[in-house]
């Protein structure tokens, strides 16, 4: 069976010109009759999409751990009594 890579669909229908597919029959791209290319959105990675938004929560915990601390080191400071 042979699959073409791109065709033209019916004369100006909803502004498409052309549509590219790829050898598994999916729609890759599309020409507008504007002269655009509309692109299909890649998936995200493994790393993006699961292990990027662990380390959200992990962040947001250390730089609130970070602040504490670095307040209450201020704190200390302004409080420590002077050993003479």
């Amino acid at each position: 069976m042979m699959r073409l890579e791109s065709f033209a669909p019916d004369q100006n229908r909803d502004g498409i010109d052309l549509i590219h597919y790829d050898v598994k029959g999916g729609v890759t791209s599309l020409d507008l009759s504007t002269g655009e290319k509309i692109e299909r959105i890649q998936s995200p990675s493994f790393l993006r999409l699961f292990v990027v938004p662990l380390l959200f929560p992990l962040a947001g915990f250390v730089l609130f751990w970070g602040a504490m601390k670095s307040i209450a080191w201020i704190a200390t400071g302004f409080t420590a009594s002077k050993g003479i």
